[in-house]
Parts: C-alpha cells; structure tokens; sequence
C-alpha cells in the first residue's frame, strides 16, 4: 500500500485545548438546551398545577426546587469538562500523534497504541484554521496540524478528505470562527 499522506503531531496543551474547545461546543450546547427545558417544563407544569387548583406545597415546592438546581448545571458540566480537557493537555503533552493515510484506511499511532480505520467506518472529519480532526468514533479524533505534514501536504490533505468522506467532512471557511 502506498503512503498517501504522512503526519506526525507533536501534542502541546494549547493544541489538545483547541482541540477540546472544538470538540465540547456542539455537545455543550446540546447539554445547555437539555437543562434549560427541563427547568422550563418543572416551572410550566408546577405553574399549570398551581393554576388549576393544586395547592399541595411538597409537591409544588420540588418541582420550583428542581427546576432551581437545572439552571446553573450547564455550566458545571462545562466546568468539568473543561478541567478534564486540561488535565488531558497536560498527560498528553509530548507526545506524537503520528496518522499514515492510505487509498483505503489510515493507521494512527499514539502513546504506543495504534488504531486503524477505514474510510467508510470514520464518523466524520472537521477542519479548523490549523488542524484536521478525524474522529473514528463519537468522541475520539486523530488532531493533524496542518504543518505536521511528512508526505504530502494540508490542501491536498483536504480535498483527499472530501473525495473519502464526501458529507462527513467539514471544510473550514476563511473568516469563520472555529
């Protein structure tokens, strides 16, 4: 098999939080609208219940109660996870994500773990202003700086990416934020 592309990224923690920023923004937000309609549907339905008659304070008191601690969660599961994202940064500093790429599949290697993935298998690739990610499951992805390159180089990188994984990859945009 013929290397079509070579990579070998040195991991630093401003690039594992790049990495992190990216990769948290689209599941935070989800977290956030979970929370958010959860307190709005405890307030909803203890205001309907207050309404339409029900005065049992236990009840009622709860459910304002609950609808309270709902409220400030997103941020405490941002915190957290953020936190974790700079303990990663620290455990991985130094280390080299080395990605080959073939006509079929691409093998990384890190830490001295090594993961192949072929193409159709890859849930979907990202590209920012200095970096692809390709994830290979929901919540893992190979980081490849754009000036990590060995063989080959980022544009061709990109419209490799494009031909493999068509919908699945999404190109960045000069002048959009990451």
């Amino acid at each position: 098999m013929e290397k079509r592309f070579e990579t070998a990224t040195v991991c630093t923690p401003p690039l594992y939080r790049e990495f992190s920023e990216y990769h948290l923004q689209g599941l935070l937000r989800g977290t956030r609208l979970f929370f958010w309609a959860c307190a709005g549907l405890l307030v909803l339905f203890a205001t309907a219940a207050l309404i339409l008659g029900n005065r049992s304070v236990l009840p009622l008191s709860l459910s304002y109660l609950l609808a309270a601690v709902f409220l400030p969660l997103p941020w405490l599961v941002e915190r957290a996870a953020r936190r974790q994202a700079e303990k990663g940064g620290k455990e991985m500093d130094g280390a080299v994500d080395a990605c080959v790429f073939y006509d079929d599949c691409f093998v990384e290697t890190i830490g001295g773990m090594q993961t192949t993935a072929f193409y159709p298998r890859v849930v979907r690739a990202a590209e920012t202003a200095s970096c692809y990610y390709v994830y290979t499951s929901r919540s893992a992805a190979a980081v490849i700086a754009k000036d990590s390159f060995l063989v080959g180089d980022a544009d061709g990188f990109r419209a490799f990416l494009k031909d493999r994984l068509g919908e699945r990859f999404d190109p960045w945009k000069a002048g959009e934020e990451d």
